[in-house]
This record gives C-alpha cells, sequence and structure tokens, in this order.
C-alpha cells in the first residue's frame, strides 16, 4: 500500500478519514501547529514532514499547495497530481457555507482515491494522441473517428482572432475525445464535409465548449 501523508494549514476538526471514506491509511499534518492564528503564513510554519519520506502528499487547501509547490490555485488543480506525488484538493469544510462546491469535492476525492490505489494511468501526451491538422481528409477522418468512438462526451475548444464574433473570425477547433485523443484542425482546411461532420457530431454527442474565459457550457 502506498505511504500517504495528507497537510492541512492548521489543526482542524474536520474528519478526514470520514471524508475520504476510509479508503487509504494517511499520516496528516498541520503546516502550523497553532490553531489560534486566523491567517497562516510561512513564518508560522512548524511541520515536520519530509516528502520524500512518502508516495503521495495531499495538500488540503491553497496555503498547503502554495507551501510544497509552485502552484497558487487550490480550485484549478484539485484532485490533480503535480510535480510528481502532490495531490491538492479544496477544502472540504468549505462546503458548509460555499455547497456549490460539492461537485468539486466530490470529484476531486474519486481522483485522489484513483490515483493512490493506481487505478489512474499518467499519459504522455506526445504526438501520437495529440497533433495539428491542416489536411481536409485527415480532419474529416478524424471527425469520423469522434463520431464513431463509443464515448457520451466530446470537447471543443473555438480559437479565434476575437473575443467578439463580430471583431474577429475562425481560426479553428480543438476537438478532444475519449479523454487520450484531440486535434487542432485549422479552419483552412474545412469543408462542406468537414462542417457536416461536425454537425453530427453536435447531435449525437454531448459537446464541453471550452470559452476564452474558461466557463463550460454542456449541450444536449
Amino acid at each position: 500500500m502506498p505511504k500517504v501523508a495528507l497537510v492541512e494549514t492548521k489543526p482542524s476538526r474536520t474528519n478526514f478519514k470520514r471524508e475520504f471514506e476510509g479508503a487509504f491509511e494517511f499520516d496528516q499534518y498541520q503546516l502550523c501547529s497553532n490553531p489560534d492564528l486566523k491567517k497562516v503564513l510561512k513564518r508560522d510554519c512548524d511541520i515536520d514532514m519530509n516528502p520524500d519520506d512518502y508516495d503521495w502528499v495531499i495538500l488540503v487547501g491553497s496555503d498547503a499547495l502554495k507551501y510544497y509547490t509552485k502552484v497558487n490555485s487550490v480550485t484549478e488543480y484539485s484532485g490533480k497530481k503535480i510535480e510528481g506525488k502532490f495531490l491538492p484538493v479544496i477544502n472540504p469544510a468549505m462546503l458548509a457555507f460555499k455547497p456549490e462546491a460539492q461537485r468539486a469535492w466530490d470529484d476531486s476525492k474519486e481522483s485522489i482515491k484513483n490515483y493512490i490505489s493506481g487505478d489512474f494511468e499518467d499519459v504522455v501526451v506526445d504526438e501520437s494522441i495529440a497533433f495539428g491538422i491542416q489536411d481536409t481528409e485527415k480532419a474529416n477522418d478524424f471527425i469520423r473517428a469522434a463520431i464513431a468512438e463509443e464515448c457520451e462526451y466530446i470537447a471543443l475548444d473555438s480559437e479565434t482572432t476575437g473575443l467578439y464574433p463580430r471583431d474577429g473570425y475562425m481560426l479553428g477547433i480543438s476537438l478532444s475525445y475519449n479523454n487520450k485523443c484531440g486535434a487542432y484542425i485549422d479552419n483552412d482546411c474545412f469543408s462542406s464535409e468537414t462542417e457536416r461532420l461536425l454537425q453530427m457530431i453536435f447531435d449525437l454527442k454531448k459537446v464541453v465548449f471550452h470559452t476564452a474565459k474558461f466557463h463550460i457550457a454542456y449541450i444536449e
């Protein structure tokens, strides 16, 4: 069984063993041993834990994340592996006053459990699974493969010269399916067949659109 550490900002009443449903054993640490501090600064941190002693280190909240890594946004990286062994996660205590974060916590929790159990496979991103397309037939074949794939969702990101339709024009699209295959398709190689195939995707799949502000909309 992997050796796991969990680091929170300061002592709290959160039962992390229960929050993670007893899925794994871990040693629990705090950056600061003083529970009365409202804001924990780096000078207040008296933690005595060597990350090299552990296979995985769960970092609860932004303070723990910033202390051990160069990453600042725990909400953006919650549930994702960074720098080899660190697993940031939002603090489940926040759900008491921010219930809309429940989905983020549930997804992050399952992701962390899968990393620790070994059920997640690291994917090496190279040109075999992520590439550019500037040929019409290659674009159409890629879209046909996405349509034929037995997956419920695909991800689509439009690349444009401006944020507003009247200010610019389409440069291309980034299309990904099955979590392991993605391509950037140059708009110059679009044909009427390409447009027809894209419409088929919109009709047959649930499409996750990524906008310039990183908002996500689900289209049935």
